[in-house]
């Protein structure tokens, strides 16, 4: 199965394709756009690994995105603890949400 930002690469990739690089090359500077047309000539895999890189980079701790997580993971632990709501296998779950 593939992974979900691989999709998304391949799914640019068939569907913008060049035009987009340029639209988005218009908009970088000299040094940006040199270092996304050199990525452009990477294997897709080797692309998929450096967006993935560069998205982890932006992905800053927030300390009250993270308590919200708490509380609802505390609430929803609860709710099951009371018997108010039933568990699912993440598995299935997730794999009726990705299939084609």
């Amino acid at each position: 199965m593939k992974r979900a930002s691989q999709r998304v690469v391949e799914w640019f990739v068939d569907n913008l394709g060049r035009a987009a690089s340029i639209c988005y090359a218009s908009l970088m500077n000299t040094r940006a756009t040199s270092i996304a047309e050199e990525a452009e000539r990477l294997p897709d895999a080797d692309r998929i690994r450096l967006i993935e890189h560069l998205l982890a980079t932006l992905d800053k701790p927030d300390s009250e995105i993270d308590e919200a997580w708490a509380d609802e993971s505390e609430r929803r632990i609860d709710a099951y603890l009371r018997g108010e709501t039933t568990a699912r296998d993440a598995a299935v779950v997730i794999g009726k949400r990705l299939k084609p």
